[in-house]
């Protein structure tokens, strides 16, 4: 699997899960579409950081917690679709300036910011 480098799992009806840990394990990953599956859990910081990623879209699932982008994201990472979350708090680092959607989750409704 370390050669793989896109992911689409969307729209399959698994039961209800934590975060997978192999995400983890997909250093060549550039892709990662993890919509509609009802995961859950807090996106792991460490996701951001592998350095040929440029896409991860994982809206309409039931993460929560805090999105973390940190500060060692890849500089490849043009897009972050968290839509339609759990997500309670948000903590950017290191000036990240490309697409963020995080409408729908609760941290926007506490704000008063429901926008993309």
């Amino acid at each position: 699997m370390e050669s793989l480098s896109y992911v689409d799992m969307s729209n399959n009806s698994f039961d209800a899960t934590d975060v997978p840990t192999w995400f983890s394990t997909l250093p060549s990953l550039t892709t990662l579409v993890l919509e509609y599956l009802r995961i859950r859990g807090q996106i792991p910081t460490t996701l951001f950081s592998f350095p040929p990623l440029q896409t991860a879209r994982l809206r309409n699932n039931k993460f929560n917690g805090t999105l973390n982008i940190g500060t060692e994201y890849s500089s490849q990472l043009e897009l972050v679709d968290v839509q339609d979350n759990n997500i309670e708090q948000f903590t950017l680092g290191g000036g990240y300036k490309n697409q963020l959607k995080l409408a729908g989750n609760p941290f926007c409704e506490q704000s008063g910011n429901d926008e993309q």
